[in-house]
């Protein structure tokens, strides 16, 4: 029955789900979940009783194989079952998607490289958005070296993921990735990712150890927020901008060095983080919103080039902070 009703599970979860701990959501940041139609025209029979029914667990029974059909915007492809999950098939690869045949009950999973359909192996690239949203028993998961993408809230609400490593093809990471994976306290991303959602890494709560990309180039918006355990970033050479909310209520934050590029602090940047106590700002940043310390109430020294020492002190005037030249 459990599986019957995901559909309107993953629906009534996302109406109460929370951008971050601020507990704000904004229109743009509202998120859909992608639970694909399922035809289960089963190839070489036009007998819908013999799709297996998911009102009886006993008929499910063992799915490895299955093969069926699964409508993707308006569009009928293959549908594959292996090692519990299910694969859906394009023209010249496959993906990982959701469906009631993927058994999200299991502490361990493993993302096959590539799977057969109709004589012909198709490479597994892609993780599909809420591929394994929710999968709450979840602790590990292997995914091959052929991933290069993996969708928008992939792995939201596995609340029991405690490490991640990425495969070095992964090329672009979803919004949402990684949202309420409250036990997640390692992640390590690779140099080959160029492209990154906002509120990746929103509310893990437990996360201390991070390997950011060497070819960051922002911040996005609300990238940490609620990261309230991790006490020690570094951002890589190449980020130029930081966005809106990105480090919101990063409370046990200490250390956080800001790369020699960066030329954009946006609005609330650095709201609450509250044992943030010194920052220095670059010489090559050119815009810095005057809201981005708000309740840093830790924050007395930031360090800023000798010629922008007035500049800086006007800005954030009525904040209890020294404004030091260097």
């Amino acid at each position: 029955m459990k599986k019957i009703l995901i559909s309107l599970f993953i629906i009534i979860s996302l109406i109460s789900l929370s951008a971050c701990k601020s507990n704000k959501l904004t229109p743009d940041n509202d998120i859909t979940p992608t639970v694909p139609a399922m035809n289960f025209d089963t190839p070489g029979t036009s007998d819908v009783t013999d799709v297996p029914d998911s009102n009886d667990p006993d008929e499910l029974g063992d799915l490895e194989g299955y093969v069926g059909t699964v409508e993707i915007d308006g569009q009928d492809l293959p549908l594959l079952v292996y090692d519990n999950l299910s694969y859906c098939v394009y023209d010249d690869y496959a993906s990982v998607i959701y469906t009631f045949l993927s058994d999200d009950t299991l502490e361990e999973y493993t993302v096959r490289a590539s799977v057969s359909y109709d004589g012909k192996v198709y490479p597994v690239t892609v993780i599909e958005s809420d591929a394994f949203y929710g999968f709450s028993e979840m602790i590990d998961i292997n995914l091959p070296e052929s991933i290069t993408t993996i969708g928008e809230s992939a792995f939201a609400s596995c609340s029991a993921l405690e490490e991640m490593v990425l495969p070095n093809s992964v090329k672009t990471l979803g919004p949402y990735l990684f949202l309420d994976c409250e036990a997640l306290k390692s992640l390590e991303i690779p140099d080959s990712v160029t492209e990154m959602g906002n509120a990746l890494l929103c509310n893990c709560l437990s996360l201390t150890s991070l390997k950011l990309p060497s070819g960051m180039t922002e911040v996005p918006d609300e990238f940490f927020s609620g990261c309230e355990s991790i006490t020690e970033i570094v951002l890589p050479a190449g980020v130029r901008s930081i966005g809106t909310e990105s480090f919101w209520y990063c409370e046990a934050l200490t250390d956080l060095v800001l790369p020699d590029e960066l030329a954009v602090i946006s609005s609330r940047a650095f709201y609450d983080c509250l044992s943030l106590t010194e920052l220095t700002f670059p010489s090559s940043l050119l815009h810095v919103e005057d809201d981005i310390f708000d309740y840093c109430e830790s924050l007395t020294t930031l360090n800023v080039p000798a010629g922008k020492v007035n500049y800086y002190e006007d800005l954030f005037v009525g904040y209890e902070l020294e404004v030091v030249g260097y």
